[in-house]
């Protein structure tokens, strides 16, 4: 009996997705966590620039207050008031408010100034609106009037124009954008119009027709995000009950059939995402992840932390991997902190890290796998990998 209990002290056991895992010791003999060498000698306020044709150490941009500086410092940008990049920071844009118009300038990442349009709309006093979404080809859409849209091609011409009012008297908020990369997509949404006393929501097609479609409508619930799969194929739709906070989670098709349905427990879900292979559907909260199914809809695994979450991925090889970390000064995260669990394997691992990361102003952290397993944590200033 003493032996028995000996061995079970040994083991560290946690709670997780409803059965017992334990702390394991192999992976602490084989992993290994580095900078990426693309981003070892970033500072806290150099990113990667360009990440269509990956990381370059020489293919930076420096971003502080209200100024943006290029590799090399021979161009720079400041005081502008409003800052958008393409997904793949292959385009700069910046909007300058004056008395009574909004500028516009684009740039590459490499400092080239594409597009300067000295007027690009005039002022509407007090829009909270005001926005510029860029896309890998350097089209790119500028909101404001809280549903109006205006898209711009590559040459810098107003090729069409969208408004995305429901028009309810009892109001809006403002209109939401979401597209794949180079604009082959374009979403609008409504997160919550007020209606009667109810919350709804819906989500448009645009076309450069300038017609719309409407292709969803919730009622009773409001979108917290919404996010297109870069294949283009799917959408995943996180909204928010109306009458009972309740998360939940709704995968589309591009015509806006529901693929399927994730309650997400009770949880308050501050951001969902698909993995790139489209099958799975991590969503963290502050202090816990979950990992679904997406054909099925089934939870595969979750996870509770003492440490604020901030990145979660998971690999088909079972592995859910996460990383804790405390705020620091600015955006610089410290104490952070790897959690490898091995689903399949009932077993959990923990590591501090010795690293740094400083988070971007236009990407979240994410953490991204390749195919032989191996994954990296990437959206800030320096990528992280991690081998297993």
């Amino acid at each position: 009996m003493d032996i028995l209990m000996k061995q079970f002290f040994i083991a560290v056991f946690t709670l997780f997705a409803g059965v017992l895992f334990y702390s394991s010791p192999l992976w602490s003999q084989s992993l290994q966590v580095s900078y990426a060498p693309e981003t070892v000698s970033f500072s806290s306020n150099q990113f990667p620039a360009d990440l269509l044709r990956g990381a370059d150490a020489s293919r930076y941009i420096q971003v502080q207050d209200n100024e943006i500086i290029f590799a090399g410092g021979q161009a720079m940008i400041s005081g502008f008031d409003y800052l958008a990049f393409s997904p793949n920071r292959s385009f700069i844009g910046v909007l300058f408010f004056y008395a009574e118009r909004v500028s516009a300038e684009i740039y590459r990442s490499d400092g080239t100034l594409i597009h300067r349009i000295g007027h690009l709309a005039d002022i509407h006093p007090n829009d909270p609106s005001r926005a510029l979404f860029l896309f890998d080809n350097g089209q790119f859409v500028y909101r404001d009037n809280v549903a109006g849209f205006a898209f711009y091609n590559e040459q810098g011409e107003n090729v069409s124009q969208v408004y995305n009012s429901f028009g309810s008297q009892d109001g809006e908020q403002v209109s939401q954008f979401s597209a794949t990369a180079f604009g082959n997509s374009v979403y609008l949404y409504n997160p919550v119009i007020h209606e009667g006393g109810n919350i709804n929501s819906r989500i448009q097609k645009a076309h450069m027709d300038e017609s719309v479609r409407e292709i969803a409508f919730f009622e009773n619930r409001k979108i917290s995000s919404l996010e297109i799969h870069p294949s283009g194929r799917m959408m995943l739709v996180h909204t928010i009950r109306q009458d009972t906070d309740v998360h939940e989670a709704f995968v589309l098709d591009m015509d806006g059939s529901i693929l399927v349905y994730i309650d997400f427990e009770n949880t308050e879900v501050l951001r969902s995402e698909l993995s790139l292979c489209g099958r799975f559907i991590t969503a963290r909260a502050s202090g816990r992840v979950m990992v679904y199914d997406v054909p099925t809809g089934e939870r595969l695994g979750s996870a509770s932390f003492r440490q604020t979450v901030r990145a979660a991925g998971y690999n088909p090889d079972g592995t859910m991997v996460v990383l804790t970390a405390s705020q620091g000064s600015r955006n610089q995260l410290q104490n952070l902190m790897l959690h490898m669990i091995d689903i399949h394997q009932r077993t959990i691992h923990r590591e501090d890290i010795d690293l740094s990361i400083a988070e971007s102003p236009d990407k979240p952290l994410r953490i991204l796998f390749d195919q032989s397993g191996h994954s990296r944590i990437t959206g800030g200033n320096r990528d992280i990998l991690i081998r297993y």
